[in-house]
């Protein structure tokens, strides 16, 4: 999730709304299946003996934790000064935020629809990548994804 949603999402919900929209989320998809307590069992328990209300309970605690981790990444991203990082191999352009001592990096634009979620690397491996040019960092998303773009056309 890119920081301008995660951005979005902290300005217009509250920690508690933003859980009760995703059980709604998950209650909307028992169109899909014709049993909405199989559903719930398979993302919230490994036992069909626990009551459903168990199951939303965790599917709620799970939301009001992923709103948490939200804002600590993106009050980490203004204070390390709104950092956006090139991943020349990889062709991804990542906001930088740090978590103790990683740097966690999460997708902004990724145009080869790469499967990533985060990147959590440690200071001293970051520090030696910034070295050999594997990633570039800077201010200015715009032209890392520029710099992005020229990349990959360049490979082909």
């Amino acid at each position: 999730m890119s920081i301008k949603k995660i951005k979005k999402i902290l300005e217009k919900y509250t920690a508690e709304e933003f859980a009760e929209m995703q059980v709604n989320k998950e209650k909307e998809k028992r169109r899909k299946y014709n049993d909405y307590s199989h559903y719930m069992y398979s993302l919230w328990s490994n036992d069909n003996k626990i009551p459903l209300k168990v199951c939303i309970k965790r599917s709620y605690d799970s939301s009001m934790k992923n709103y948490k981790k939200m804002s600590y990444i993106y009050k980490s991203w203004k204070n390390k000064g709104k950092l956006f990082v090139l991943n020349t191999r990889e062709f991804i352009v990542l906001s930088y935020s740090e978590e103790n001592n990683n740097i966690l990096l999460i997708p902004e634009y990724n145009p080869k629809h790469i499967d990533i979620i985060e990147v959590s690397i440690k200071k001293n491996n970051f520090s030696e990548l910034l070295k050999t040019g594997e990633y570039i960092i800077s201010k200015k998303r715009k032209e890392l994804i520029n710099d992005c773009n020229i990349i990959i056309s360049n490979c082909l």
